[in-house]
């Protein structure tokens, strides 16, 4: 239902992007990716993780479909995914007022993996999501601010505010790289709630960060090459 109001009026190719990346959506994978178009080649940047490494083939080849799919969009322009575990998502229903309703705050979840210091020093890759002409939650400075404190620390994942006239869901997924910096990341996360029920605007907003610089360029293809069936599949097989 995200894309939706994307489908209007675009092409076949785009529609067809658009149902490669719902379609990702159907594996046990979390992460992001980032396409960007130019004037001759598309810039991708992705950091996904499959947790059942039995579908590694079928996902690589879903990937590699979308991929080509986006090579075929002349548009210049930027759009980025974030695929979560959609049943770690906090929900929290508004009253009378629009206050939320909580009895104890809900807690961010994360993970952490600790990785090797040359690791930790790569430049890594930041997006910031909330100023999308389509998504049009305003967020406090304050949940701003502590968003650009987390980027500080090395770390991957998303969050999205999904705030509704009766309730607000705040999809996310957060990975530490950093283990050193658990105290001081647990501590943001916890101000970062705290200054989410403040949130009073309706509409979406979100943040998504990579944990590396990955750059992969590819040309644009208006038209892959033809392929045809053989006539003839099982003595070419053999032969």
């Amino acid at each position: 239902r995200y894309y939706k109001e994307f489908l209007f009026d675009t092409g076949d190719t785009e529609k067809a992007f658009l149902a490669s990346i719902s379609r990702l959506a159907k594996y046990p994978v979390v992460g992001g990716l980032s396409f960007h178009w130019k004037e001759n080649s598309m810039f991708v940047e992705s950091s996904l993780i499959l947790h059942d490494e039995t579908l590694g083939t079928a996902f690589t080849d879903a990937i590699n479909n979308t991929v080509m799919l986006a090579q075929g969009i002349e548009q210049k322009g930027l759009f980025k995914c974030c695929l979560f575990d959609a049943r770690k998502t906090i929900q929290l229903e508004r009253d009378g007022t629009g206050a939320f309703k909580f009895e104890n705050l809900p807690e961010l979840d994360y993970e952490v993996m600790d990785l090797q210091a040359s690791d930790i020093t790569r430049p890594h890759s930041y997006f910031e999501d909330g100023k999308d002409p389509d998504e049009q939650l305003q967020l406090p400075k304050k949940v701003i601010k502590c968003v650009f404190e987390l980027n500080q620390i090395h770390h991957t994942g998303c969050i999205i505010f999904e705030a509704l006239p009766d309730r607000m869901k705040i999809h996310h997924y957060y990975r530490l790289l950093d283990a050193s910096k658990e105290p001081e990341f647990k501590r943001l996360l916890s101000k970062l709630m705290q200054y989410a029920v403040s949130i009073t605007d309706v509409g979406v907003a979100g943040f998504m960060k990579l944990p590396y610089k990955n750059t992969r360029e590819f040309d644009l293809c208006t038209r892959q090459p033809d392929e045809f069936f053989p006539r003839d599949p099982k003595r070419e097989t053999i032969e």
